[in-house]
């Protein structure tokens, strides 16, 4: 590997830096404040306020993992709306189908272990998944 602009190449061509779509849901799943919040998402859509709230928690914690883990880094959620509230903006995301679609089709899990995936959430499957949006 070469290093060409700060971007790494193999034989002259630039890779694609973002993770496998099965290791950024293992990061998003590595943390048991961000499981909750998957699990609550997929219920329905909600804010860094409203979630602190449900689970008692302070807003800036919930609303890092949010948008720099979860979003950011893992793109298991997705920013679906940002309202004006008090003066300020609040951003309310939802559960993020297509990444949980890839992670079904990954090769990684061809012989099986999608069904792990929902376990870990605390749900029974995650069929629903591709209905959202």
């Amino acid at each position: 590997m070469d290093q060409v602009d700060g971007d790494l190449t193999r034989n002259g061509v630039v890779e694609d830096h973002r993770s496998p779509v099965l290791d950024r849901v293992l990061r998003a799943l590595n943390h048991p404040l961000r499981r909750r919040i998957l699990r609550q998402l997929a219920e329905r859509p909600g804010s860094a306020g409203t979630l602190a709230r449900y689970f008692g928690e302070d807003v800036s914690l919930i609303a890092y993992h949010l948008s720099q883990v979860l979003a950011q880094e893992c793109e298991v959620i997705k920013l679906v709306e940002k309202v004006p509230r008090r003066g300020t903006i609040e951003k309310i995301y939802a559960f993020n189908p297509e990444v949980w679609d890839a992670l079904r089709a990954s090769p990684e899990l061809a012989d099986g272990g999608w069904e792990f995936f929902p376990l870990l959430l605390g749900m029974r499957d995650l069929a629903f998944a591709g209905e959202l949006g």
